[in-house]
């Protein structure tokens, strides 16, 4: 999981969405985490799948977090992280054929005036082709100022 700044992506030519044929590929991103501060990864998870097999990988941890009103303050546990569960099959012509379900939880400091927490999720499920080899983005979220993209990258191990 990238974060981007989407005017990183737009100083480099790049659509902020997808514009007829013109649109964001895995590439970009990578270029942007390569040659600026631009993109940073701040999640991810690695599984090995057998033909035809399901595997899930999943990293938790408890945080504390403020809720409620400001003369009534309490503090509440939740569990952030990460979990990735991917099943696969690989096809003819080095595809892979993929369902993967990709979770990211996070506490975000707030607005500054006052000192609870905001607590982020982010979740994928998909399923696609990917070639061997080649990232692929496989989806993305985005508000004004940031995008959060998935991207993926699939193997062939004999």
């Amino acid at each position: 999981m990238v974060e981007v700044k989407l005017s990183s992506l737009h100083s480099q030519g790049v659509p902020q969405i997808s514009e007829g044929n013109d649109y964001v590929t895995a590439d970009h991103i990578i270029k942007l985490m390569k040659t600026t501060d631009g993109a940073v990864l701040t999640a991810g998870a690695k599984l090995a799948v057998g033909q035809n097999s399901k595997a899930e990988t999943k990293s938790r941890t408890r945080q504390s977090i403020l809720s409620g009103e400001p003369e009534n303050k309490r503090r509440e546990y939740v569990e952030v992280g990460t979990t990735f569960t991917a099943f696969a099959t690989i096809r003819a012509g080095q595809k892979i054929f993929s369902e993967i379900g990709f979770e990211h939880s996070s506490i975000e400091k707030g607005d500054g005036m006052t000192d609870t927490g905001v607590l982020v999720e982010r979740e994928w499920t998909s399923s696609v082709y990917v070639q061997a080899g080649e990232p692929t983005l496989v989806g993305a979220i985005a508000d004004k100022e940031t995008g959060t993209f998935l991207i993926v990258t699939a193997n062939i191990q004999k």
